[in-house]
């Protein structure tokens, strides 16, 4: 069962003790370790979601610290905070929070008002965009439920003009979570469903992340850890576990020690795996509608020149990063990359950042020209090729678009 609340907004019924886990997509076999026990993870998994239900719903007998008044394990009312947590971490932990409904803290009576966010017991809200297929959101919904934050947090899945049968999908797979709520949001692109996210979230700290990707157990805490105000965590894109080594080949993640500097000018944090205080999102306006592709390059960029700094996140924030398969999608999205760029380009121009011209990309053209006659034989080529073809061509209609010659 589920209610329709005003303005899109859907709560589904989670109740505590019918709580499912689907632990073959858990972690993979580096993160499980030697000796992982997956029947005992799985039990210790439900055990601390209803752990995490009586904390931030109404509570049992003995208060805060049991589990639904079980009396086998019991929790430190007030949990020590991590490293740099938001600073109203503690005031989430110092009582149970209590609404009439069921055990996540959200009513389940259909036609009452939307939950009052001032009142809200999460310090970070995770805003994933939804549009698509959906073909793997289970697998993150599997990551979610086995993060290892210490904190109260809730989950935002923004349907962008899903199909009934998506939408169907989207709500069967979400269930198990705790704490999660669905909003509608019909301007079509990430960027709007991202900020419709943002604008319903009760966190003090937004963590972003999308739909097919799938997140290390220590994600959320670690993001959450290197957020400050004034700044944006920025995590890791792994991209080995998630695609065929072939694939793997022709893109590399990136480093979580070092900034990436977009034309060696400003850092920027991957859209995708980010995270930000909800003043500081509000404050610089959120993502610009208007981008088509690169839209966190735009974003970043705001931010930079309002003066908040980029702070890696390390290792531990990692998302597993899903690329695209088939050389036609490669091509079409390495064109919306490249004539993005070419658009970052030019407000750098502009500001007087960067030369009015820029041939750097010289070695893409040279390394396209020496596979593209082996493209027929290998996928690794031929997916290489499509992608830097794509690029190219988007640069080169980018410059006559834009007035700049990006190549």
């Amino acid at each position: 069962m589920h209610g329709v609340r005003p303005h899109g907004v859907t709560v589904l019924d989670h109740p505590a003790n019918d709580f499912r886990m689907r632990h073959s997509a858990l972690t993979d076999d580096k993160e499980r370790g030697p000796g992982f026990d997956v029947a005992k993870h799985v039990e210790q998994s439900r055990r601390d979601s209803r752990m995490r239900a009586v904390v931030i719903g109404q509570g049992d007998a003995t208060g805060v610290d049991g589990i639904d008044g079980a009396g086998n394990r019991r929790q430190d009312p007030t949990p020590k905070p991590p490293r740099n947590a938001p600073h109203r971490w503690r005031a989430y932990h110092r009582r149970p929070y209590r609404l009439a409904g069921d055990s996540v803290g959200i009513s389940r009576q259909p036609g009452e008002g939307a939950m009052d966010r001032s009142d809200a017991p999460f310090a970070v809200s995770v805003i994933v965009p939804c549009h698509g297929a959906l073909d793997h959101v289970t697998e993150l919904v599997d990551s979610l439920l086995v993060q290892d934050a210490p904190f109260a947090w809730e989950a935002i899945f923004v349907d962008n003009n899903l199909t009934p049968a998506e939408r169907k999908r989207l709500e069967d797979a979400v269930r198990p979570l705790a704490a999660v709520r669905i909003i509608e949001e019909r301007a079509q692109g990430i960027s709007p469903a991202r900020n419709t996210g943002a604008a319903a979230a009760g966190g003090e700290v937004l963590a972003f992340i999308d739909s097919d990707d799938v997140a290390a157990a220590t994600w959320l805490r670690a993001l959450t850890e290197a957020v400050a105000p004034g700044s944006i965590a920025a995590g890791r894109l792994e991209v080995e576990r998630l695609n065929p080594p072939w694939l793997a080949r022709t893109r590399g993640g990136n480093d979580p020690a070092k900034e990436y500097l977009v034309e060696g000018v400003y850092p920027v944090a991957p859209g995708g795996n980010m995270a930000i205080t909800a003043n500081d999102f509000n404050r610089l306006g959120g993502f610009g509608a208007g981008a088509d592709a690169l839209e966190d390059f735009e974003f970043c960029f705001r931010a930079w020149t309002g003066g908040m700094a980029v702070r890696p996140a390390g290792s531990e924030a990692m998302i597993h990063y899903r690329l695209r398969q088939e050389p036609r999608a490669l091509y079409r999205q390495g064109y919306r990359y490249g004539l993005a760029r070419a658009r970052v380009y030019r407000t750098l121009v502009d500001r007087q950042l960067v030369k009015r011209w820029s041939v750097s990309g010289w070695r893409s053209w040279a390394m396209l020209g020496l596979i593209a006659p082996m493209a027929a034989f290998s996928r690794t080529r031929r997916a290489s090729a499509a992608w830097i073809l794509g690029n190219r061509l988007g640069r080169l209609s980018g410059s006559i678009r834009y007035r700049v010659i990006y190549v």
